[in-house]
């Protein structure tokens, strides 16, 4: 590994040449084929990783099926797996290669020995890696109070215009969403009409209600799968999805399943920043609670719509 294309990883900007040229002696670099798994969701950890050239994909499996779900795309600079350095535990997703990736390998070991005998330079490989872990411990905790406050909403509201509007209240405080809209299935008219939503217009959202299947909530009922698109100006998906005026650049979707089927989509939307794949799976289990709660209450209402058509019988 030449120190010149090190010192072009933001990782590492903090490093002297006499660092680098450490770290170069005992980095290992990787280069893998197209849809090669660098790990896999569940294996034990053997070190940090960091893209040369090409692209990772990171997958997790979903929780609620054996699907995978693609959450993050990275590129040259990038590292990922960092965990390994600190923790045993086993890793929390999948990552794969995408059309080829060279990649930069620091193993476990490795590391811990340069922490006991090059403490001053570990010190400089630590501090950005803390940079970059903290947050997202902070996330955790703002989504572990989400899914305590949507259990909870979900437990004690009855009404349930009221109810949705609360989850996505909930929802935007914990992903800094700057709007959020809930679609549920019309069965009559055959299509997604808002139920609830904050910060998007009146008049906008009163043309939301559509069935065209290029429209990105239409399509994500359709296929039964979370999306989470990074920005909807460059991202490929959405030059053949519609997207309407209203909506920011990171984008998630995520249907509301059931044993009856999708009953509706949540949408989440922010400006300024990127959704993360941690933002997609609160969505995400969110969106099964509401799923479970709305089927419920359908069922009741059938079944209260069949008492009324009783009552209507015997009064005849």
């Amino acid at each position: 590994m030449q120190v010149d294309r090190l010192k072009k990883i933001p990782l590492f900007c903090d490093l002297s040449d006499e660092d680098l040229a450490l770290l170069a002696s005992v980095a290992i670099e990787q280069s893998l084929n197209s849809g090669e798994a660098v790990f896999q969701q569940g294996d034990t950890p053997d070190g940090l990783y960091v893209v040369l050239s090409g692209n990772v994909q990171i997958e997790h499996e979903s929780l609620f099926s054996t699907e995978r779900v693609s959450t993050l795309l990275l590129s040259d600079g990038d590292f990922f797996g960092e965990m390994a350095l600190f923790d045993s535990g086993v890793r929390s997703a999948t990552a794969r290669a995408v059309e080829g990736a060279v990649l930069l390998k620091i193993d476990r070991g490795v590391f811990q020995n340069l922490v006991s005998e090059h403490p001053a330079t570990a010190g400089k490989l630590i501090l950005p890696l803390m940079q970059a872990i903290v947050p997202r411990m902070r996330q955790t905790n703002r989504h572990i109070v989400a899914l305590f406050e949507a259990g909870r909403a979900l437990g004690g509201q009855e009404d349930l215009d009221a109810l949705l509007k609360r989850l996505l209240e909930i929802l935007s405080e914990a992903t800094h969403a700057d709007l959020g809209v809930i679609y549920l299935s019309n069965p009559i008219s055959e299509s997604l009409d808002p139920a609830a939503a904050i910060s998007v217009p009146r008049d906008q959202l009163q043309s939301l209600s559509q069935r065209e299947e290029k429209w990105v909530p239409v399509h994500v009922s359709a296929h039964g799968k979370p999306l989470l698109i990074a920005d909807s100006s460059t991202d490929e998906r959405c030059q053949v999805l519609n997207t309407l005026r209203y909506e920011p650049g990171s984008l998630i979707l995520v249907p509301l399943p059931s044993a009856q089927g999708v009953l509706g989509v949540i949408e989440m939307g922010r400006s300024s920043g990127t959704f993360s794949p941690n933002d997609l799976n609160l969505v995400d289990c969110v969106a099964h609670q509401v799923g479970q709660a709305l089927q419920s209450i359908r069922l009741q209402q059938d079944e209260e719509g069949r008492e009324r058509l009783k009552r209507q019988r015997y009064s005849f």
